[in-house]
């Protein structure tokens, strides 16, 4: 069964793969009409991954433990900021942490240069390309 939090990240890569392909089709001079969206991609990835680090958040500290996650790291018993740091305690969450990150500094790199030159360009695809690795891994981690 899907989680919300699962379809989350699900449309997490598809639109990091949106983005991804309309900066390739800039980086080989072709389909500019097509990156005009990279931009709102990118905000919406991180938005998205903002949302879904949060709601995994919200199911520590309210002991949601319908969430096989949930339940194998934290328990009703444990202090607040036990809950809070929880969210990273396994694999999946630790990825979710790091893709959360990485997408928050492609987001700015996408504000601060506006993908104008080269490098900002390449750095960007290298990001979005290590990023959509780490929402599949994270999506592998919390099915096993």
């Amino acid at each position: 069964m899907i989680t919300f939090g699962n379809a989350i990240l699900y449309v997490s890569i598809v639109v990091s793969a949106i983005a991804l392909l309309g900066l390739l089709l800039k980086e080989f001079k072709r389909g500019e009409n097509f990156t005009k969206f990279v931009y709102a991609c990118d905000t919406i990835v991180c938005g998205l991954l903002t949302f879904a680090y949060l709601l995994l958040t919200y199911y520590f500290v309210v002991s949601d433990f319908t969430y096989d996650y949930v339940w194998q790291y934290s328990s009703r018993d444990l202090p607040m900021i036990y809950k809070l740091s929880g969210t990273w305690a396994g694999q999946p969450g630790t990825y979710l942490l790091w893709v959360w990150v990485m997408f928050l500094s492609a987001a700015w790199l996408a504000v601060s240069t506006k993908h104008s030159t080269p490098l900002a360009r390449r750095t960007q695809i290298i990001t979005l390309v290590i990023g959509i690795y780490f929402i599949v891994l994270t999506l592998i981690q919390d099915t096993l």
